[in-house]
């Protein structure tokens, strides 16, 4: 056995510890393309895209929990309790910054459709400061807790995937805070639906299908994780560290696809994704094959007191 008095075999584990640290390389590269594409385009530097940088920065730092974790299975390194909370403390940061930016996207996106005007006018770099600054008030409240609470016990041996620096009460905390912010992130695209449903915009079903695409394909997987997580909990089945592998891989299965979703539905995203692989590559992919058309923006336009306004929402 790997850890002393903890039953997870080497049989059972190196199957997913493989799987999960082979997707998350994958998101990994995609979500630091992502971030890239922000530094590369001025057309990707809208409130909108620089929220998504920051949720693709956090994705990273989130996902490198992973390989950590693979890199000190196969070397077969025991952990205590403590050496797990600083090892993971920034993956778990980000994790759970990664939800509420989650929900942050899905209510710039509201307000983009909703109050197009309103949205053209404001401060963007205020704006982005004060939704961040708000958003960060969660990461860092858990953190303090899953903190004070290690030092109760801090070096009994943990197995260090993600969550192995938090005690049973952190670990349903984790697991209850991120399933409601992923819940109330498809309840505001849900919400964003049926506002294009009812309103008259332009190519309205393009952009519903962006919306679902975006809701089910990017939230999903974190909705389903830590809600299925969530009920183990309440039915007092225990999470062990390889259910959450196993859990954690649909979650990061969904991070690795903004890469996917943003690559198919966006024209600057592709532009910029196809000059990167061209760069990586040293130019000996062509990606010819890869058209740039996008299909999925639209703009809004909007009569005010003050003028006409147009605001672009692309995914």
């Amino acid at each position: 056995m790997l850890f002393t008095g903890i039953m997870v075999t080497l049989n059972t584990m190196t199957t997913p510890t493989i799987l999960l640290a082979s997707i998350s390389a994958l998101g990994i590269f995609g979500n630091a393309n992502i971030a890239w594409a922000t530094f590369q385009k001025k057309k990707l530097r809208s409130s909108c895209n620089v929220l998504i940088t920051i949720t693709a920065i956090t994705d990273v730092l989130h996902q490198w929990a992973h390989l950590i974790w693979a890199f000190l299975y196969f070397n077969e390194t025991v952990t205590t309790f403590e050496e797990c909370f600083w090892i993971q403390s920034v993956p778990v940061f980000c994790s759970n910054f990664g939800s509420v930016m989650l929900l942050v996207l899905g209510l710039d996106r509201l307000i983009c459709i909703g109050k197009p005007v309103f949205y053209e006018q404001m401060s963007k770099p205020g704006y982005i400061f004060a939704l961040v600054s708000i958003g960060l008030t969660i990461p860092v409240a858990m953190s303090i807790s899953a903190y004070t609470r290690m030092l109760l016990d801090p070096s009994k041996i943990s197995p260090c995937v993600i969550t192995g620096g938090l005690d049973p009460f952190g670990m349903a905390l984790f697991f209850q805070v991120n399933a409601s912010l992923n819940t109330s992130t498809f309840l505001v695209y849900g919400l964003i639906w049926i506002v294009v449903k009812k309103s008259n915009y332009s190519r309205s079903k393009q952009l519903l299908r962006t919306i679902t695409t975006a809701s089910l394909c990017g939230v999903g997987g974190w909705f389903f994780t830590m809600n299925l997580a969530t009920v183990l909990n309440a039915v007092g089945i225990e999470v062990t560290p390889i259910i959450i592998i196993y859990n954690g891989a649909i979650l990061n299965t969904s991070v690795t696809m903004n890469y996917l979703i943003y690559f198919g539905m966006s024209r600057e995203y592709r532009i910029a994704f196809v000059q990167q692989l061209r760069i990586l590559s040293c130019g000996l992919l062509k990606c010819s094959m890869f058209k740039v058309e996008d299909s999925n923006a639209f703009t809004v336009t909007m009569k005010s007191k003050s003028g006409t306004s147009k605001s672009e929402y692309s995914k």
